[in-house]
């Protein structure tokens, strides 16, 4: 996954908080971005490996593996969208994260930026 970073304005988290204060934000703050990252991690691997098996037996590649082959070599796909259904009960599914194998990112094709 892509991140933005952005350079910093105004005072230092420590100068206003405290080292203390500003060690537990930067804590919270980790654990909510590794909960992100595992939640992401769950969409990712789609209907599991069972799906991946059957969609290889016929001669096609999963979503990731199309996108992967059309990016530009060195470039990451950014998702987004990813967790639009999180949570969401729907009647048939034992996934907890449906997304009937839709991905959405941003990919470098041929030096520019598109959406697929």
């Amino acid at each position: 996954m892509a991140r933005l970073w952005l350079d910093s304005i105004g005072d230092e988290l420590v100068d206003v908080v405290g080292e203390s204060e500003a060690k537990v934000n930067r804590a919270y703050i980790e654990g909510l971005d590794a909960n992100l990252d595992e939640k992401r991690a769950i969409v990712k691997q789609g209907w599991g490996q069972k799906y991946i098996d059957r969609v290889h037996e016929k001669g096609k590649l999963t979503s990731w593996e199309r996108i992967e082959l059309i990016a530009d070599e060195g470039t990451e796909a950014s998702p987004f969208g990813t967790l639009v259904n999180w949570g969401r009960d729907f009647s048939g599914s034992r996934r907890p994260a449906p997304g009937a194998g839709v991905v959405t990112a941003f990919v470098k094709i041929q030096d520019r930026w598109v959406v697929v």
